[in-house]
């Protein structure tokens, strides 16, 4: 889903009053639910007008990762894990919410550290205040960290995908 093309989509029906094609844009935001392929998973979807590949699955809270969670991501012990897979060859992205989103991210980027990934030099930006983001480089993949925390809600995502100045096989 192109998804400015769809803000832009509803900002020019909302303009027209058009309440026909809002409904017809929120359909696509409908989600199928799929079947989970383990007892680890909490959930399983996929957004209606998004590509075939694409599927969100919330994994539950367990101590070690279910084996339908990809093993070169980092996993967290007792947290709910989400994962957003738009498709076998394009990034993953996974999202975990959490009251201290510095600890999480602690650990994820220490898992990541510890499997090779280093940071990646040059690549400083000033975040908004309570944000953090690291990004990080191993064997032409690349994986960014974002935290946010506000007040007592945090959140961290991390979005991995192949660089896109690595060759590809």
């Amino acid at each position: 889903m192109d998804l400015p093309a769809f803000e832009q989509a509803v900002r020019e029906a909302q303009l027209r009053g058009d309440h026909e094609a809002i409904a017809a844009l929120a359909r696509q935001l409908e989600v199928d639910e799929l079947p989970t392929l383990d007892a680890g998973e909490l959930r399983r979807a996929h957004m209606r007008g998004a590509p075939p590949g694409q599927v969100t699955i919330v994994f539950a809270p367990a101590d070690t990762a279910p084996p339908t969670y990809p093993a070169d991501l980092p996993w967290l012990r007792g947290i709910n894990t989400s994962l957003l897979s738009l498709g076998p060859t394009e990034p993953v992205v996974v999202f975990w919410a959490a009251a201290d989103a510095g600890a999480v991210a602690e650990q994820i980027l220490s898992q990541s550290l510890a499997q090779g990934w280093v940071e990646a030099p040059g690549l400083k930006f000033p975040t908004a205040t309570g944000a953090r983001l690291v990004f990080l480089e191993r064997e032409g993949v690349s994986r960014s960290l974002m935290m946010v925390q506000k007040g007592e809600h945090g959140v961290v995502q991390m979005t991995q995908g192949r660089s896109r100045s690595a060759p590809q096989p």
